[in-house]
Protein backbone atom coordinates (compact mmCIF):
# COMPACT_ATOMS: atom_id res chain seq x y z
CA UNK A 1 0.00 0.00 0.00
CA UNK A 2 0.90 3.52 -1.01
CA UNK A 3 2.48 6.06 1.97
CA UNK A 4 1.03 8.91 1.15
CA UNK A 5 1.92 12.32 2.71
CA UNK A 6 0.15 15.92 2.79
CA UNK A 7 3.08 18.36 1.67
CA UNK A 8 3.30 21.94 0.68
CA UNK A 9 4.55 23.25 -2.47
CA UNK A 10 6.63 26.76 -2.46
CA UNK A 11 3.36 29.05 -2.94
CA UNK A 12 1.93 27.17 -0.46
CA UNK A 13 -0.54 25.00 -2.01
CA UNK A 14 -1.25 21.49 -0.31
CA UNK A 15 -0.37 18.63 -2.79
CA UNK A 16 -0.79 14.72 -1.61
CA UNK A 17 2.50 13.13 -1.99
CA UNK A 18 2.80 9.42 -2.74
CA UNK A 19 6.40 8.77 -1.07
CA UNK A 20 6.70 4.98 -2.68
CA UNK A 21 7.45 7.05 -6.14
CA UNK A 22 9.88 9.39 -4.69
CA UNK A 23 13.17 8.12 -6.08
CA UNK A 24 15.24 10.68 -3.62
CA UNK A 25 15.28 13.93 -1.75
CA UNK A 26 17.60 17.09 -1.92
CA UNK A 27 17.21 19.89 0.46
CA UNK A 28 17.82 23.50 -0.55
CA UNK A 29 17.90 26.73 1.77
CA UNK A 30 14.26 27.15 1.84
CA UNK A 31 12.53 24.05 0.01
CA UNK A 32 13.20 20.50 -0.60
CA UNK A 33 13.60 19.28 -3.85
CA UNK A 34 11.38 15.49 -4.63
CA UNK A 35 12.60 13.35 -7.49
CA UNK A 36 10.19 10.81 -9.49
CA UNK A 37 11.00 8.57 -12.43
CA UNK A 38 8.98 8.98 -15.34
CA UNK A 39 7.46 6.21 -17.20
CA UNK A 40 10.04 6.09 -19.72
CA UNK A 41 12.75 5.90 -17.34
CA UNK A 42 15.03 8.07 -18.57
CA UNK A 43 13.84 11.18 -17.09
CA UNK A 44 13.23 12.65 -13.68
CA UNK A 45 10.31 14.54 -12.67
CA UNK A 46 10.80 17.51 -9.63
CA UNK A 47 8.98 18.41 -7.08
CA UNK A 48 9.73 21.38 -4.56
CA UNK A 49 8.04 21.58 -1.21
CA UNK A 50 8.79 24.41 2.00
CA UNK A 51 9.20 20.81 4.52
CA UNK A 52 12.76 19.81 5.01
CA UNK A 53 13.49 16.50 4.83
CA UNK A 54 13.54 15.70 8.29
CA UNK A 55 10.49 16.65 8.53
CA UNK A 56 9.03 14.84 5.62
CA UNK A 57 10.49 11.76 7.26
CA UNK A 58 8.72 12.73 10.38
CA UNK A 59 5.09 13.35 8.98
CA UNK A 60 2.98 10.33 9.70
CA UNK A 61 1.09 9.03 6.51
CA UNK A 62 -2.19 10.02 5.20
CA UNK A 63 -5.12 7.41 5.69
CA UNK A 64 -7.78 7.25 3.24
CA UNK A 65 -10.74 4.91 5.15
Amino acid sequence: MASWKRLHRVDDQPIDVNMDSVLHMQAFEGHTALHFAVADGEKVYNLWVKEKPDEIHLLRPLRFY
